[in-house]
């Protein structure tokens, strides 16, 4: 009796298992739902958990509390979010802010940025028809005529003044909100018809998914070709390096999330493909060993173009002067002259530029020769910062390590960096590598095997910077660098702050739970795949 009621039990549970293993699986995303024509999409598991976790931050504290914040507040990208939220808030008759957005928080959720610009997106994400009727955007339903597509009803509000139009809707578990109309009438026509030939079927995207591999926890892909003819991109993005992006037409991030590090997969796709260099893990070792535990910034590379490499090792040892300075868009101001010249001023030439002295700057190209002729098989690049006696100044140490195929010759490299003219340099041969270093002590260290790890997945740059070591030195350093600029406010006026020590040490303090990043880039041709590691502490 008991072994025929055994019988009867098992199939029960194992129908149960099945229907907990279809409730624990996540939603489709609803991104293939979406009209194509996006510049930015992200899409996440769970969205409303990133959003609770975000602002119970520490780090949500430190920015919004820091310097950093206070300079993005008062600037005019920041005003004009401020006003076009307004706007937002006065068509929707609801306050747009990060009450409501907790309101409509889900899980399952995908935003697509479509016009820059004019703040044109759309939002889907998984809500319940009770939980969104009690939100403050769902109770202003009874305001507003409703309207039709593919059968689902769908409410427009609109701020007659600013034309800003909030539209939303409800279809089955999904709510979608849209800052246009037809933004949200054509994502129900095709959750309608059940089509994916929308954003994720444009070539853009379909390729860079294909090449990403699994979606991670929260994706992000741009279409790399839109935005860089954008010129809200031009304008707003900090890194200024438009020219890198050219080759590429689109990228995808995709966020790993552990209790110690954060892994962040990208992916950029070449609207040509090249032609990859193959890869020699062995390599690595050599070159990583010289690393010493206190350096708190490193780079390499396997297999270095050698007129890249005698630029950065004459930059660094030879000519050690600042890069580029900021980018500015205002033409500079001219002072006033009371003459611009005289009848008398026949020999000034107007159409030649003045004579200048020769440049004594050293030239890298005949090292870059030698360089060529030795083969070089990796270099890397070491920095780090120590304090001076008496905290009175912040020294930064600098090394280099370039290896090759054979053993580099003594006296012919010391002849080649003679030729460049006089330099505080340390130099040492060991065998194949050739250490060069700043100080007598950082080539000491530099001798002395560090275990570094080694890039996997054919990756031919790795880079590393120790947060955790440089935050306060850097800090304090940048502070030394500001004073003699700083004015100090007049009486009854807040103190400005300055951007070098103020602005940029107070996002490294809402960023000083991360102890280390690490970065691997691998060239395969038709795209690069790069690894960032962000270690928590």
């Amino acid at each position: 009796m008991k072994r025929r009621n055994l019988w009867l039990i098992l199939p029960i549970l194992g129908a149960a298992a099945w229907l907990v293993a279809q409730n624990a699986t996540p939603p489709a995303s609803p991104l293939p739902h979406f009209p194509p024509g996006a510049m930015l999409a992200l899409d996440a598991r769970d969205f409303g958990q990133l959003l609770r976790e975000w602002n119970s931050s520490q780090a949500k504290k430190d920015w919004l509390d820091g310097d950093a914040y206070r300079q993005f507040a008062v600037s005019r990208l920041f005003q004009r979010l401020q006003e076009a939220q307004q706007e937002f808030a006065d068509a929707s008759k609801a306050p747009i802010d990060m009450t409501l957005l907790e309101q409509l928080a889900g899980d399952r959720a995908a935003l697509a940025l479509y016009n820059p610009g004019d703040l044109e997106f759309l939002l889907v994400t998984r809500m319940t028809e009770a939980r969104f009727a009690a939100s403050l955007l769902g109770r202003q339903r009874g305001t507003l005529s409703p309207r039709n597509a593919a059968g689902t009803a769908y409410f427009v509000a609109t701020n007659p003044a600013s034309k800003r139009v909030v539209a939303f809707s409800i279809r089955g578990e999904w709510l979608i909100v849209g800052t246009t109309e037809s933004l949200v009438a054509q994502c129900l026509q095709r959750m309608a018809a059940n089509t994916n030939n929308g954003l994720t079927s444009e070539d853009w995207y379909a390729r860079a998914a294909q090449a990403a591999g699994p979606q991670g926890e929260l994706r992000m892909a741009a279409n790399v070709d839109a935005l860089y003819n954008s010129p809200h991109f031009r304008s707003y993005w900090i890194h200024r390096n438009r020219a890198e992006l050219q080759p590429f037409s689109a990228t995808i991030s995709d966020l790993d999330r552990q209790a110690a590090q954060w892994t962040e997969r990208r992916v950029l796709i070449r609207k040509q493909a090249a032609t990859p260099t193959p890869v020699n893990a062995a390599l690595w070792p050599p070159l990583l060993r010289a690393v010493p535990a206190s350096a708190g910034l490193y780079r390499a590379w396997l297999q270095p173009d050698a007129n890249f490499t005698a630029a950065l090792l004459v930059q660094k040892f030879f000519n050690p002067t600042p890069g580029s300075g900021p980018y500015v868009e205002r033409a500079p101001s001219i002072a006033g002259v009371s003459e611009a010249g005289g009848e008398s001023d026949w020999n000034d030439r107007i159409d030649e530029a003045p004579f200048v002295p020769g440049d004594t700057r050293p030239d890298s190209a005949r090292l870059a020769q030698y360089l060529s002729r030795a083969q070089l098989t990796g270099v890397v690049q070491i920095q780090g910062t120590r304090d001076s006696p008496g905290n009175v100044w912040i020294h930064q140490d600098t090394g280099l390590v370039l290896t090759r195929t054979g053993n580099w010759n003594a006296s012919e490299i010391q002849n080649e960096l003679a030729q460049l003219g006089p330099a505080t340099v340390q130099l040492a041969v060991d065998g194949n590598r050739l250490l060069l270093a700043s100080t007598p002590a950082l080539l000491a260290s530099m001798r002395t095997d560090t275990a570094n790890p080694a890039p996997g997945n054919n990756a031919q740059f790795t880079g590393v910077f120790r947060h955790r070591l440089e935050r306060d030195r850097f800090t304090r350093w940048m502070e030394r660098i500001g004073q003699p600029t700083y004015v100090a406010p007049a009486q009854g006026q807040q103190r400005q702050p300055q951007f070098l020590g103020d602005v940029i040490g107070s996002l490294s303090q809402s960023l000083r739970n991360v102890a280390e990043q690490t970065v691997t880039t691998a060239d395969n041709g038709d795209r690069l795949n790069q690894s960032i590691v962000y270690r928590l502490q």
